[in-house]
């Protein structure tokens, strides 16, 4: 299986601007769609089978097709070639016991940018966004 090569730099929130910009046109509704599903992902964590419930897609394949196909259009904007995914979301595998599939967590730059555009209605970035912060779990 060929793999990309990661970039050898972390695109701008500026970066994702321009090429979010550029692109508008040519990206599909489940582009956006996609976007704002992983956005609005706990801690802005997902995977590919989340996605595609969240998209009524058939399987996780749907959601990692489309989802690379707009990680390269950002990538190829920015002169990186096409990336796939790994322009957007940061991977962790899966491992033997909770984790069964990859994760996704949207790239911090993205985010922002995502909120700049006002793609996605701003969310808390905490860990505990409902106001938990603070509560002792130890009594």
């Amino acid at each position: 299986m060929k793999r990309n090569k990661p970039p050898e730099f972390v695109p701008s929130v500026s970066n994702y601007l321009y090429a979010f910009k550029e692109i508008e046109d040519q990206m599909t509704n489940n582009h956006f769609l996609l976007l704002q599903a992983h956005y609005n992902s706990d801690c802005h964590i997902t995977t590919a089978t989340t996605l595609a419930a969240k998209l009524d897609y058939k399987g996780a394949g749907g959601a990692k097709l489309q989802y690379g196909r707009l990680g390269s259009m950002v990538s190829n904007v920015l002169g990186l070639g096409s990336l796939g995914v790994i322009t957007l979301v940061l991977m962790t595998p899966p491992d033997k016991f909770a984790v069964k599939e990859w994760l996704w967590v949207m790239r911090g730059n993205v985010v922002e940018a995502l909120e700049k555009l006002k793609w996605v209605e701003k969310t808390s970035h905490l860990f505990y966004p409902n106001g938990m912060v603070g509560v002792n779990f130890d009594k």
